[in-house]
């Protein structure tokens, strides 16, 4: 994954992270139900995604949760 100017943050909410993987919002509330993305964290309200961990985890092929926090 290369990071991009919009991805120079540290985190990333969900409209972002869609952005990011190109998929849709929707999708990214799909996945991330389904036990299929990294597990965002809460800052206050807002949820969002270390851009470091995506990114790692899209290196290792995008493994569901249970596998990705089992290897961490």
């Amino acid at each position: 994954m290369t990071i991009t100017p919009q991805s120079n943050r540290l985190a990333v909410d969900a409209d972002a992270l869609a952005d990011l993987l190109s998929i849709s919002k929707a999708m990214v509330f799909k996945l991330d139900a389904s036990g299929r993305l990294p597990r965002g964290i809460y800052l206050g309200r807002r949820r969002v995604w270390p851009v470091a961990e995506v990114a790692e985890w899209l290196r290792a092929g995008a493994p569901s949760r249970e596998d990705w926090e089992a290897k961490r």
